[in-house]
């Protein structure tokens, strides 16, 4: 009686671990469209990257796609002090010039922008299959309160 209840565990654990074992081997990975520009100080647009980046991560969000997009590709992205956000790709950071002009980086995600869920942070952004995300480098007259497309 006591050697069928052994067997009868050391069956049920070797089942459990086969179905983990199993698990282990499927890919997560995702694929999305990214596109990241600033216009430059001579008005031209600064394509960063335009493409596709597959993301294998548990719980991907925009902020994993640009991370990943940056490590493939070979650009560089810096983040705010919250690690949530992204504060400069390139040349191209978060600042207010001497007339009060605030440059600053946005994204919209299939075209919307982010919702109050997530405060705007990248980082708190879930992504899947197919999204398509946009950065823009965006300015604002702090004075006036516009807000466009930096030039």
């Amino acid at each position: 009686m006591k050697i069928k209840k052994v067997l009868t565990a050391l069956l049920a654990a070797m089942l459990l671990l086969g179905t983990l074992a199993s698990c282990a081997g499927e890919s997560t990975a995702i694929t999305v469209q990214l596109a990241i520009y600033a216009t430059n100080a001579e008005g031209e647009e600064d394509v960063i990257y335009d493409g596709p980046v597959e993301v294998d991560v548990e719980s991907p969000t925009v902020l994993s796609a640009v991370l990943e997009a940056a490590a493939q590709n070979g650009f560089d992205v810096t983040l705010k002090s919250n690690d949530m956000s992204v504060a400069s790709f390139k040349e191209y950071g978060d600042k207010t010039d001497e007339n009060g002009i605030a440059y600053y980086w946005d994204y919209t995600k299939n075209g919307a922008i982010p919702d109050a869920e997530t405060g705007g942070k990248a980082g708190a952004d879930a992504i899947v299959d197919g999204d398509v995300i946009v950065y823009e480098y965006l300015t604002m007259d702090l004075s006036a309160g516009d807000d466009t497309a930096a030039e």
